[in-house]
C-alpha cells in the first residue's frame, strides 16, 4: 500500500474544529452550573475563573480556524445591513457573567438608528474577543461605542485599566504578528481582528484596526473601522 503524506494544515484545522466543539460544550456546562449557584460566593468566583479561561481558549481556537480559512480563501463573507446597538448589546450580554460582581460598569454609546453593512458573525467575534480581554485588564469601567467618522463606521472598546504597551500603539502590524514569551501574548487576537477588518472593503477602502491609550476613561482603546 502506497504511503500518502498528510497535509498538516488540514489535520490541524480538523483538530482545532473538534477541540472548539468540545470546549464549547464545556463552556455551556459551566454556564449551567453557574446558574444553579445560590449564594455560594466562593464557588461562583471559581466558576467565573473557569468560564473566563475556557472562553479565552475557545476564542483562540475560533481565531486559528478562521485564519486558516482566510489563508485558504474559504472563509465566507456575508455582508448585510445591521443595527449597531443590537450588536453591542448582544456582546455585552455574552460577557456579563464574566464581570466581577463589585462595582464594574459597562456603558454603551450608540445611536439606536445607526446601521451599517458588515458581516455580523465575524465582527461579533472580534468585539467579543476584545471584550473578554478588556474584562481582564480594566479596573472597573468599560465603554462600548459606535459612530460614523470620516465616512466609516468606528466601533470602539475603552477601559480604565493600565492601557496597551507603548510598543503596541507605535507598531501594531509588527506587534500583531509577534510573540512575547514574558506575557504569553501571541498577538493572535489583534492579527485576527486586522484580517477580519481588511476583508470589509468598499470603493477602494479597506477596514482597519487601531489601538491607543487615553480617551475619556484613561485606559486602553481598541478601534475597529469599517468602510
Amino acid at each position: 500500500m502506497k504511503n500518502e503524506s498528510i497535509d498538516f494544515s488540514i489535520l490541524m484545522a480538523s483538530s482545532v474544529h473538534d477541540m472548539k466543539n468540545s470546549l464549547g460544550m464545556i463552556v455551556q456546562t459551566i454556564d449551567t452550573l453557574t446558574q444553579r449557584q445560590s449564594g455560594n460566593t466562593e464557588e461562583e468566583r471559581l466558576l467565573s475563573i473557569l468560564h473566563y479561561e475556557s472562553l479565552r481558549v475557545n476564542n483562540d481556537l475560533i481565531r486559528l480556524l478562521g485564519i486558516y480559512r482566510m489563508e485558504e480563501n474559504s472563509l465566507p463573507l456575508c455582508v448585510d445591513e445591521h443595527f449597531l446597538l443590537s450588536l453591542l448589546e448582544e456582546q455585552l450580554t455574552k460577557i456579563s457573567h464574566l464581570l466581577p460582581p463589585q462595582n464594574t460598569t459597562i456603558h454603551i454609546e450608540c445611536d439606536e438608528q445607526l446601521s451599517w453593512h458588515f458581516d455580523y458573525d465575524l465582527i461579533s467575534s472580534v468585539i467579543n474577543n476584545i471584550l473578554v480581554n478588556t474584562v481582564r485588564y480594566t479596573k472597573d469601567r468599560i465603554m462600548l461605542s459606535a459612530r460614523v467618522e470620516n465616512n466609516q463606521l468606528l466601533i470602539s472598546v475603552e477601559d480604565n485599566g493600565t492601557g496597551f504597551p507603548i510598543e503596541m500603539t507605535v507598531s501594531q502590524e509588527t506587534q500583531a504578528k509577534s510573540i512575547d514569551f514574558n506575557t504569553g501574548s501571541t498577538g493572535l487576537g489583534l492579527y485576527f481582528a486586522a484580517k477580519i477588518a481588511n476583508l470589509h472593503q468598499y470603493k477602494g477602502a479597506s477596514g482597519s484596526i487601531h489601538v491607543e491609550n487615553g480617551g475619556s476613561l484613561g485606559g486602553g482603546i481598541f478601534n475597529l473601522s469599517i468602510p
